[in-house]
């Protein structure tokens, strides 16, 4: 009897599309943060009369820049972590699940989502369960 597996989205095209969408937010964000920080230099330059060399005005634009970047990266960084730390946790889980399989272990693998990770769980399960019966 043949049993219809249910598709399964790809990992690798869940973490493209997780990564695209950290670098845009975090594009995005770099552009606010250094547009509105520029502004308020110039605000504060103009109402309290100062003049910038050309100079000045560079070195300021620079760090701007710096921590523009600086803050974007952080975000990607916290972003990409909290969309896919479940994922890392799960493959933890399934590392263990298979630590226990080789160590004749009868211990199974929680299944959660429907991806490949998932897949590899249901065979480990299979393997430990296999393993039981003889």
């Amino acid at each position: 009897m043949w049993i219809k597996r249910r598709s399964r989205p790809k990992l690798s095209f869940e973490i493209l599309l997780g990564f695209a969408l950290c670098f845009v937010l975090s594009v995005l964000l770099f552009m606010f943060v250094t547009y509105f920080a520029g502004g308020l230099v110039e605000e504060y330059c103009f109402y309290n009369d100062i003049y910038l060399t050309e100079d000045q005005f560079y070195r300021i634009d620079t760090f701007i820049l710096g921590w523009g970047f600086a803050v974007s990266a952080g975000f990607f960084s916290v972003l990409f972590l909290v969309l896919f730390g479940t994922k890392f946790a799960y493959i933890r889980t399934i590392t263990k699940g298979v630590d226990s399989l080789s160590k004749s272990e009868n211990s199974l693998v929680p299944l959660k989502g429907n991806n490949e990770l998932t897949q590899l769980a249901e065979a480990v399960n299979l393997l430990s369960q296999t393993q039981r019966d003889i």
